[in-house]
């Protein structure tokens, strides 16, 4: 073997070597969720999108309008378009609680959907977020204790084999989840977050459900959000779009929207609750807000 060929050769295996460390090397979960956590902006967020459902051969859209404070408080209005003008909902999150209007006026308190997703995609501390992690069996019980890595480098990292490195369409992510996990094909509950990038890319709830979002843009203060969402359930699908999102102030009025006591119906009768009698839409509120 001649030099130069001496010279390739050992660029290829430096080349391999520094590749493989690359694709080998994991942050621990705390550094993930804290990069992912601080894609989501701060201050208040208005987002309008439309929902579209496929029943049959028709296709039957819901504009929705959400206020986000944070992954604990949000507020959501939607509203069925055309064939599906009956639908009426108005949501509040706060925590555990979810506030709403009956048909009769009558407001309303319970626990948000047991495939209630959304906190993922606007939690803006991990603390909050490892909790709900736990409580769907992504991550175990003990992930929650707070454990600093060992001072002497000689040493091994702290284990966390509910973290590896996997791929969602082609993208190279954090697969978070208890093992066996395949982001391809049903198994366990899971998160899945771009590498090095920080963004959710991919739930799969304990329901097995998944959420996809993908094409995603910075808005204000930092906010990284999916033009496009697609959820999954049973056989069916509901494909999210993202049509404008604005920063509000952080003012009295707009605070006063995120409170129970907002959900006046003899203000505004619209707030009550009504199904769209479309099965497609009804059970997908039913089950995802």
């Amino acid at each position: 073997m001649n030099c130069p060929k001496r010279l390739q050769f050992l660029f290829f295996v430096l080349f391999i070597s520094f590749a493989e460390q690359g694709w080998a090397y994991i942050p621990n979960l705390k550094m993930i969720l804290s990069r992912t956590a601080e894609n989501h902006g701060h201050g208040i967020y208005r987002i309008e999108q439309e929902v579209s459902f496929q029943e049959g051969e028709e296709t039957f859209v819901v504009r929705e309008v959400w206020l986000v404070k944070d992954s604990q408080q949000m507020r959501l209005e939607a509203r069925g378009r055309k064939k599906a003008e009956n639908l009426s909902y108005t949501f509040i999150y706060d925590g555990q609680n979810r506030y709403s209007v009956d048909s009769n006026g009558i407001r309303k308190s319970s626990r948000p959907s047991d495939n209630w997703f959304e906190p993922y995609l606007y939690f803006r501390f991990q603390k909050h977020i490892r909790p709900r992690m736990v409580s769907e069996r992504i991550i175990p019980p003990d992930a929650l204790e707070e454990k600093l890595p060992p001072t002497d480098p000689t040493k091994s990292r702290i284990k966390q084999d509910f973290v590896r490195l996997s791929r969602v369409g082609g993208v190279i992510t954090y697969g978070i989840g208890q093992a066996p996990l395949s982001a391809d094909s049903a198994s366990r509950p899971g998160l899945w977050i771009e590498q090095d990038i920080f963004n959710v890319r991919k739930i799969r709830l304990p329901s097995q459900y998944v959420i996809s979002a993908d094409e995603y843009s910075i808005f204000a203060n930092r906010f990284a959000l999916a033009a496009k969402q697609t959820v999954r359930w049973d056989d069916k699908l509901a494909q999210i779009r993202v049509i404008s999102v604005k920063s509000l102030p952080n003012t009295k009025e707009v605070l006063k929207l995120f409170e129970a006591s907002s959900l006046d119906f003899g203000k505004d009768p619209n707030i009550a609750s009504k199904s769209s009698d479309i099965g497609t839409i009804d059970n997908f509120y039913s089950r995802f807000r």
